[in-house]
């Protein structure tokens, strides 16, 4: 699907993805993957969006405010959003990122192993294989083909 968000790039794509009830009950589960261009001046406020946001910063800078603090994240870091809570994310310069919401029952377990209470902004010693993975489930979804392998389990490994 093509983004008409204000802010957000021509061309830039995300789908929409509806996992069967029991995936839902057992697994984690995608609700939505993309690959934007934000535009400089962009800004996402939410109150609340259920789900945790894992975002590959492909180019440029934004900086995230989350728990009352503000970071900052630039090219080839990971941002790890706890979207349950009030968050915002904007830019000055532009940046671009391939991005993933996933839930599920223990979604916030699998956050807290992977980040506990530390920055949302990661730092991966080597990226490749997560923007491998990345870019295969984004094309999947692109082409209408479901998920034929556990990506958000390897996503999830990778850290």
């Amino acid at each position: 699907m093509k983004s008409t968000e204000k802010g957000v790039a021509e061309g830039s794509d995300f789908y929409v993805y509806t996992s069967s009830t029991q995936a839902q009950k057992l697994f984690l589960y995608p609700t939505s993957v993309g690959l934007f261009r934000y535009l400089p001046g962009y800004k996402l406020y939410r109150n609340s969006f259920d789900s945790i946001l894992i975002m590959f910063m492909r180019k440029g800078e934004c900086e995230v405010k989350t728990g009352g603090r503000v970071y900052h994240a630039s090219a080839g870091q990971v941002v790890l959003l706890n979207c349950y809570e009030p968050h915002t994310y904007w830019t000055n310069t532009g940046w671009e990122a391939e991005w993933l919401h996933i839930a599920g029952a223990n979604v916030m377990e699998y956050y807290h192993a992977i980040n506990g209470s530390s920055t949302p902004v990661i730092t991966l010693k080597d990226t490749y294989r997560l923007k491998s993975t990345c870019i295969k489930f984004i094309c999947n979804l692109k082409n209408a083909f479901p998920p034929k392998k556990p990506y958000i389990i390897i996503i999830l490994l990778i850290f």
